[in-house]
């Protein structure tokens, strides 16, 4: 497990980085399936903007020519205001409330029959102006009477002049101008240009009102009269203006104005705005004053539909609507105009649906993953314990193993013995010894590589003193190798390692073994020499070991090294392809690395770095 280990984390650190990336994917297919929308949504906002941009201006449009109808209708109240909306200190001007005095009272009409008949006017206070209006419309009575243009003409122009001087109560001074005006029709051929303006404009002098016409006097003091004496009044003025040929219609409609009862205003709001459910279109200066028209709001969406489609804004299905809505104040900037598209709802749709294909796909990944995770597990696990298994058997055997062969060598050893004197068998147990020697150093190599790669061997560091070790592994080779074997040592004397002596001499060993097998002088040569380097960047103790062998090529310096690899040079030659793997594992065991250093058809000079830490002070 432990060696698997490396593995699963390999592959839990692969899994998650695909899993980090399909996350990241999957932020990204949020953003574009939230960008599409934002993009249709946006869209449908700029054409709703444009839609409400558009009918304010149309309310503006229309609004303007109603300010200047306003401003009319202050100075004139036969301008009609039913359109109009004006509010000025919270009370409602236009459109302009219609109401009559309470009660049944037909004052006015009594005072104008009396007068027309000429009976007699009780006046309470003899020295009033309005006992004198009653004196001067008997003049005019007595002149008319008696006939004659001129007196005619100076009793009534006395009475404008009087009318013009003092101020009546309208229900008095009303009523008697119209009896005057209906006795001088009647009895004589009035002047049409002094009763015209008398009736409808009034007279200026220098551009100020001294005398206001009946038409407007009888309309703006409406709320002074019973209902009865209004109808009867207005009904005399009508027939009065249309005797005098003066326009009359749209005092007529004024006069026919029904009841009504005040708008109920918003307090206060702030911009132009829809009031009471759009019915009126209207705006508020800093002082309070409420300047409006009333509007139709669906046909002005009708227009705006017509232009937009005119201008290609909107498909020939889209729909710009308006909902109706009750509120009392509706400012323009916030109107919940909208504009519903099928090709809005496509588009949404399918940003939708692409996200749901590349989430399942994310999805379908992950699932994917994770067998491929599982099976990868799997195999590593079979393919680790199927290792395990051959090293434990490789193991197995070659312990084994070595006991028949230390039993054959001995039983070589003792037939050499006996045999020392008989030249024909003489090198047969020699050779028996080498071959059998050459088997166990094999078993010895399995064993010990089986040992350092699975941890199972760890360095047990000891004093071990190089030149003593380097002299019995030569011993070793020149007693196994067929030819004569020199091994010299340089500058070793004084150093002594804090390291596993089994393990240094199976590395020495194998460098050793190595040195005869590939090589093809009569005489095999070893050099072993130390160096110490106190500073620089390869800082420690260097074991140089040099043999004369065939050298090893320049392309297979980076394999060398590896397990089970053996070299080309020289493929006849028997190896397990172990022994430079197992230097490799005991320097890795001390701390160290080994390398080569240099190769040629001269030799090879293997470098055996330590750290200072295994140089033992002597």
């Amino acid at each position: 497990m432990r060696r698997l280990l490396p593995t699963l984390l390999l592959l839990s650190l692969g899994f998650s980085t695909l899993l980090w990336g399909l996350a990241s994917l999957q932020r990204i297919f949020i953003a574009e399936r939230d960008e599409a929308q934002a993009r249709v949504e946006a869209e449908r906002g700029a054409l709703q903007e444009y839609a409400r941009r558009t009918l304010e201006q149309l309310l503006d449009s229309e609004l303007h020519p109603a300010e200047d109808e306003i401003g009319r209708a202050l100075d004139d109240p036969l301008v009609g205001t039913s359109d109009l909306l004006l509010v000025v200190d919270g009370r409602q001007r236009f459109p302009r409330p219609v109401s009559f005095a309470s009660g049944t009272d037909q004052s006015s009409q009594v005072l104008y029959l009396a007068l027309r008949s000429g009976a007699e006017v009780e006046v309470e206070d003899p020295t009033s102006p309005w006992a004198e209006r009653i004196g001067l419309h008997r003049e005019l009575r007595t002149a008319l009477a008696a006939g004659g243009h001129g007196p005619v003409e100076r009793a009534f122009r006395n009475l404008l002049r009087h009318r013009t001087r003092y101020v009546i109560d309208s229900t008095l001074d009303l009523p008697s101008m119209t009896a005057a005006l209906d006795e001088l029709f009647d009895r004589a051929e009035p002047n049409l240009e002094l009763v015209a303006p008398l009736l409808r404009d009034g007279f200026r002098d220098g551009g100020i009102l001294v005398v206001e016409g009946l038409q407007p006097a009888l309309l703006r003091r409406r709320d002074r009269f019973t209902a009865e004496d209004f109808r009867f009044l207005a009904d005399r003025v009508v027939a009065l203006s249309e005797r005098a040929q003066t326009e009359v219609e749209d005092f007529r409609a004024r006069a026919a104005e029904p009841l009504s009862t005040p708008l109920r205003m918003p307090v206060n709001f702030t911009g132009p705005s829809l009031l009471l459910g759009g019915q009126w279109y209207a705006r508020a200066d800093a002082d309070g004053v409420v300047v409006g028209t009333s509007v139709d709001v669906d046909a002005l969406m009708g227009v705006i539909d017509e232009q937009m489609r005119g201008r290609a804004l909107i498909a020939p299905d889209d729909v710009v609507d308006l909902p109706a809505f009750d509120t009392v104040i509706s400012p323009i900037a916030s109107l919940p105009i909208s504009v519903t598209s099928s090709r809005f709802v496509a588009r949404i749709v399918d940003a939708d649906q692409n996200y749901r294909i590349k989430s399942i796909f994310l999805v379908s990944s992950i699932g994917l993953a994770l067998v491929i995770f599982a099976l990868a597990v799997v195999i590593a696990s079979r393919k680790q314990r199927f290792v395990e298994l051959k090293n434990d058997f490789v193991a197995t055997v070659s312990h084994e193993l070595r006991t028949p062969l230390a039993s054959l060598r001995l039983m070589a050893e003792t037939i050499e013995r006996k045999t020392a004197g008989q030249s024909a068998v003489r090198d047969y147990p020699a050779r028996m010894v080498r071959e059998i020697d050459d088997l166990n150093f094999l078993v010895d190599n399995i064993l010990s590589f089986n040992r350092l790669d699975k941890g199972r061997w760890r360095p047990r560091r000891e004093r071990v003193g190089l030149r003593p070790l380097v002299d019995d592994v030569a011993r070793e080779l020149a007693q196994w190798s067929s030819r004569p074997v020199e091994v010299a040592c340089v500058d070793l004397d004084a150093v002594v390692l804090r390291a596993d002596p089994e393990l240094l001499r199976l590395l020495l060993r194998n460098l050793g073994k190595n040195a005869c097998t590939y090589c093809d002088r009569e005489t095999i040569r070893l050099e072993v020499r130390g160096r110490l380097a106190a500073g620089g960047w390869r800082r420690g103790f260097t074991l140089f070991v040099t043999d004369n062998g065939v050298g090893i090529p320049r392309r297979e310096h980076r394999h060398i090294f590896g397990d089970f690899y053996r070299g080309r040079t020289t493929p006849t030659s028997r190896g397990s392809g172990l022994g430079l793997a197992i230097c490799r594992k005991t320097m890795a065991a001390h701390g160290g690395k080994i390398r080569i250093a240099t190769s040629g058809p001269l030799g090879t000079t293997f470098a055996l770095e330590f750290p200072l830490s295994a140089l033992e002070d002597t």
